[in-house]
């Protein structure tokens, strides 16, 4: 279940059965992340991929199980995430099976890492190409300035909420070095965007 084409679970949930080479039906239409983690406890749906931060609640109520973690190893220490299997990495659940249906382990990992670094990202914000260098650094410097006001990051940390700012620059950096691998993501992006994003 996922809210739709252009969203970050319907991204993971599109590459990661791409990847696995799993055969999937996408349920849209939900809201947010309540909205469909409460399609999944209704049964409406089979599973969501959400931020572990949308989902600790359930997670914690003992409503809903973690059986992936779009990661390259445990997202953290916690005991609910044992034997939880994760995609990327050497030990990854991308490589186990690529290796099982006589695919190509190596290149498995490098399109599991490629979808968590792209995951990673979170959310970018971006303004037009073209714009005036002395507005566009003022708007980059006055957004960091708010990122990391000491009174946002403490809101922040009081709502439970993961929070990791980064400069422009880093970000696109990132970006630019994964994009070879992220272009190869975009054919089963656009057939499920057909396929769903009616």
């Amino acid at each position: 279940g996922t809210r739709g084409p252009g969203t970050l679970s319907f991204v993971d949930i599109v590459v990661a059965s791409w990847i696995l080479d799993l055969d999937v039906d996408i349920v849209t239409g939900f809201r947010g992340s309540r909205d469909g983690i409460l399609g999944a406890l209704r049964g409406d749906v089979d599973a969501v991929a959400h931020s572990h931060g949308s989902l600790a609640d359930a997670f914690e109520a003992g409503e809903m199980h973690p059986w992936l973690q779009v990661t390259d190893g445990p997202i953290n220490d916690d005991s609910m995430f044992d034997g939880v299997p994760w995609l990327a990495g050497e030990d990854g659940l991308a490589v186990r099976a690529a290796r099982l249906r006589g695919g190509d382990p190596d290149e498995a990992a490098a399109q599991a890492k490629a979808l968590v670094e792209l995951t990673a990202a979170g959310r970018l914000i971006a303004a037009p190409r073209g714009l005036d260098d002395d507005l566009r650094r003022c708007m980059r410097d006055a957004l960091h300035a708010a990122l990391t006001d000491e009174a946002f990051v403490k809101a922040v940390a009081d709502a439970g909420r993961p929070l990791h700012v980064s400069r422009g620059e880093e970000a696109a950096a990132q970006l630019e070095a994964i994009q070879p691998r992220v272009e190869a993501f975009v054919p089963a992006l656009e057939r499920a965007t057909d396929q769903y994003g009616k």
